[in-house]
């Protein structure tokens, strides 16, 4: 949110469920100033120190949805890079990789081609590791799916509340604001979030399962089809065979009659 005198930005860090907002997590990180096409983001550490409190306070096992932004997709710091010291990488490859071979006197540079040929293929997200630590899981939604996300609407309210009554307030006081219409969201409003965000999901989930029937009927027809044509072909060659067949007996028979 952007105060209308240009003195700066503000960025809510929260979360909830259905019981209304995780305790003792809402975030605000003041920005310098952009203009209103730039996106403004918080630094991966940021997010992950906020990330820490969020984990701190949830009391079962949770889900936590998220979006893909670059803040919440930083990967974890556990594979060598050429900032690494070269004893931090034979460290790692002892814990990480025992099995792999190492020659003595190996140059920093091999080293790292090791590494590349030896770390996991696929990318491992810092928070998803803090929140599988915690018994918990992280699921990312999709580029512009933020549909998916309860709390979406709960941004909604949110805004709306403070624009209503933002003015031309500097970001002090709109981080006051922040605050105070956060106390006005209730549990009540956060579950007919999760509700609305529910029947969202399954909506969509009963369209691809009809997308998916419709393209499975599509592709036995083409198939069908296909199968149908090539054996009309093959019908079509032998018919074609046993005509050329026949011309050469009559005229072998016209040879004889000569």
């Amino acid at each position: 949110m952007t105060s209308r005198k240009k003195s700066g930005r503000i960025i809510v860090l929260l979360a909830g469920s259905s019981d209304g907002f995780i305790p003792n997590c809402l975030g605000i990180v003041k920005t310098s100033f952009k203009t209103s096409t730039s996106r403004v983001e918080i630094s991966p550490l940021t997010f992950s120190k906020w990330f820490e409190c969020l984990l701190k306070n949830l009391k079962k096992p949770s889900v936590i949805v998220m979006d893909s932004s670059r803040p919440h997709c930083a990967p974890s710091n556990d594979t060598p890079t050429v900032t690494w010291k070269r004893e931090a990488i034979l460290e790692w490859f002892k814990s990480k990789c025992p099995d792999v071979l190492i020659r003595p006197g190996i140059q920093k540079a091999e080293l790292l081609e090791l590494v590349d040929a030896n770390k996991p293929k696929t990318t491992v997200y810092a928070v998803d590791k803090k929140a599988e630590a915690e018994g918990h899981k992280v699921i990312r939604l999709p580029p512009y799916h933020g549909h998916f996300n309860a709390i979406e609407h709960i941004w909604v309210q949110l805004k709306d509340c403070v624009g209503r009554n933002s003015k031309d307030l500097n970001a002090p006081d709109i981080e006051l604001l922040v605050r105070e219409a956060v106390q006005t969201i209730t549990p009540s409003d956060w579950n007919v979030a999760v509700c609305q965000t529910r029947k969202t999901a399954e909506e969509a989930w009963g369209k691809e399962k009809i997308l998916e029937e419709s393209v499975e009927k599509l592709v036995m027809t083409v198939r069908e089809s296909k199968a149908s044509a090539s054996s009309c072909d093959e019908e079509y060659d032998d018919v074609e065979e046993e005509e050329d067949s026949g011309g050469e007996d009559e005229q072998g028979d016209g040879d004889e009659d000569e």
